[in-house]
């Protein structure tokens, strides 16, 4: 709390921002509702005991204007602080970094203009209908740790925001470790192009990124009994296709994976849209 506090100005107010900010972290931690349910959520904890604390004095509005007075760097310093602060204090080693990206559905009316945030994109939760922000987010490989985060309009295709990621990911890291050499960034087909690959080639780190596989029949065509197993590990027995491509302008090492998890889901969905597409014409032959 003091940690937060540090970076926001002072409140009059019974509780501080950095505890009103930390009470709504702990319910989303925890059991996640909406800001006008939470004091109903509060009473039934050991909270108002923990804090001295009133639950029914902290209504939704109560939250809303502590969390107006939060700005954009302050925000980002309060990031920044909490993450050298666990990176610290649980000896977090920065050796392998993931990197994705998703967007959420608001419940913003279409006629409230003053988010510009919430736009109308592809959603990854099939609500088209709705609008939608957008979220970037870097953790670390060991315990996940957030360190980086940015939140995006909803309509931005997610391999044109990765340029501008990959400029903070870097001050980032070296902010946190002081160089990048020795790092894996890890990212998918959505964040990968010809041109977000040549920054990465730019970068002195390691990577693994992901195809489009229908990009690259001859890879495609390759038969499954070429695969070979790998050794011991957590991927142990997993079959792969290890080769050497010149792909983008550059020799570059390839695997071509087959999951059997990923298999038995694809074939379950295709068996699931074929029942219904002969179901419904079925019922279109006896109309």
């Amino acid at each position: 709390m003091a940690l937060i506090d540090r970076h926001l100005p002072y409140s009059r107010r019974p509780l501080s921002l950095g505890t009103t900010l930390l009470l709504a972290a702990i319910n989303r931690a925890v059991w996640p509702c909406s800001k006008r349910s939470w004091a109903a959520w509060a009473q039934r904890t050991s909270l108002p005991h923990l804090f001295a604390l009133r639950p029914t004095a902290l209504t939704s509005q109560y939250f809303w204007d502590h969390m107006d007075v939060v700005s954009g760097p302050a925000l980002e310093a309060i990031e920044a602080a909490l993450t050298r602060k666990v990176l610290h204090q649980f000896a977090l080693t920065l050796d392998t970094l993931f990197y994705d990206t998703s967007n959420f559905f608001t419940s913003l009316a279409s006629t409230n203009t003053r988010s510009a945030l919430a736009q109308r994109g592809h959603s990854k939760q099939k609500r088209t209908d709705l609008r939608q922000f957008s979220l970037a987010l870097l953790v670390a490989r060991e315990g996940q740790i957030p360190l980086y985060s940015y939140v995006y309009e909803g309509n931005k295709v997610d391999a044109t925001q990765f340029p501008d990621s990959l400029t903070a990911i870097r001050q980032r890291v070296e902010q946190r470790v002081g160089q990048v050499e020795d790092l894996t960034l890890v990212y998918d087909k959505g964040n990968n192009s010809k041109a977000n690959q040549a920054l990465v080639d730019a970068l002195p780190v390691h990577y693994v990124a992901s195809l489009v596989p229908t990009q690259h029949a001859d890879l495609m065509a390759i038969p499954t009994g070429a695969s070979t197993p790998l050794g011991p590990g957590p991927l142990a027995n997993r079959l792969v296709y290890r080769c050497r491509r010149s792909l983008w302008g550059a020799e570059r090492t390839l695997v071509l994976c087959i999951s059997p998890q990923l298999r038995r889901g694809q074939m379950r969905g295709l068996h699931q849209q074929l029942t219904k597409r002969l179901d419904a014409l079925e019922q279109w032959q006896h109309t």
